[in-house]
């Protein structure tokens, strides 16, 4: 894909640019659809949760209505939580669970990317 339709919702900066043979034309960079923010459904999890148990769901803006995926890229080690790429939900991990002492914050980052963009926003998930 060329990228051109890619554009069609967001403004374009044109510049004049010159190649190093000389040659000159526009060069065309997109703006204002990268994705620009996150946020979860929930911001808690019960102590004791056990391995494949929903904590919450991130939800990533992208003005441009592009297909988001989503990645865990910090936690805790070891990793308690996973994240499903294709639509957010993050849960605890198989063969983990959540002990902790209720009031502790477990901290996560999630990037959300729309294969040419991405943003990643740290979270403290509450211990309950």
């Amino acid at each position: 894909s060329n990228g051109v339709g890619r554009f069609k919702t967001e403004c374009l900066v044109a510049m004049k640019g010159m190649d190093p043979n000389g040659n000159t034309g526009n060069i065309f960079f997109p703006t204002g659809g990268e994705p620009s923010d996150i946020t979860l459904s929930n911001t808690s999890v019960a102590n004791g949760a056990i391995g494949n148990s929903g904590v919450t769901t991130a939800v990533g803006v992208a003005p441009n209505g592009d297909t988001l995926t989503y990645s865990l890229t910090a936690q805790a080690s070891p990793a308690i939580f996973v994240i499903s790429s294709s639509n957010g939900t993050v849960r605890v991990a198989n063969g983990a669970g959540v002990d902790g002492t209720i009031g502790a914050n477990l901290a996560i980052s999630i990037t959300v990317s729309d294969g040419m963009y991405s943003f990643e926003k740290a979270f403290n998930l509450l211990i309950t």
